[in-house]
């Protein structure tokens, strides 16, 4: 009988919290698949002239590092952390600052291209889950509008040119 009043308020206090009772539990991340997806944008904006002689090595230090890098990002892509330039920096720059000694980039440049890089991809993510196409010129439009690129024939026309462009700031979504 205990038992039954304790589970009973346990679950009156989640749904209250803004749990659901009906609701089937979230799917599990899967953390291999997105340090993998971290991985490879690192390693394709990382400047190639400061690639280690060592960078292909599975059991390297640059390799290590880019894995380490690529776990704590993961986590702040799927909080959606990407506000804070300064948890970028910590995470990313502070460990790459070592490997670009000698040229003319920096660790917190490059974690603020990588935050600038996944940032856009979850702004696309957004807008094409409200049904609105976005233009890397910062003007979101309906179906059949025009942009300076082209006509827009549907959410996945544009999506070849969304993920490149650099967006100087936030789209206004429409209510």
């Amino acid at each position: 009988m205990q038992v039954r009043a304790f589970a009973e308020t346990a679950l009156s206090t989640l749904i209250k919290s803004g749990a659901s009772a009906t609701a089937p539990p979230p799917t599990p991340r899967d953390y291999a698949t997105e340090a993998n997806v971290v991985r490879a944008v690192v390693r394709n904006l990382f400047p190639p002239e400061a690639l280690p002689a060592t960078a292909d090595s599975p059991s390297g230090p640059f390799t290590l590092t880019v894995d380490f890098i690529s776990s704590l990002l993961g986590d702040l892509i799927h909080d959606s952390k990407f506000g804070n330039s300064e948890a970028w920096n910590k995470c990313a720059g502070t460990y790459l600052d070592p490997w670009l000694r000698g040229t003319d980039k920096t660790g917190a440049s490059l974690a603020e291209k990588l935050r600038l890089h996944f940032l856009e991809i979850d702004l696309v993510r957004l807008a094409e889950a409200i049904g609105v196409i976005v233009c890397p010129d910062n003007r979101i439009g309906q179906e059949g509008q025009t942009c300076r690129h082209r006509r827009v024939r549907g959410r996945t026309a544009l999506r070849h040119h969304l993920l490149f462009g650099i967006w100087r700031t936030p789209p206004v979504i429409p209510h």
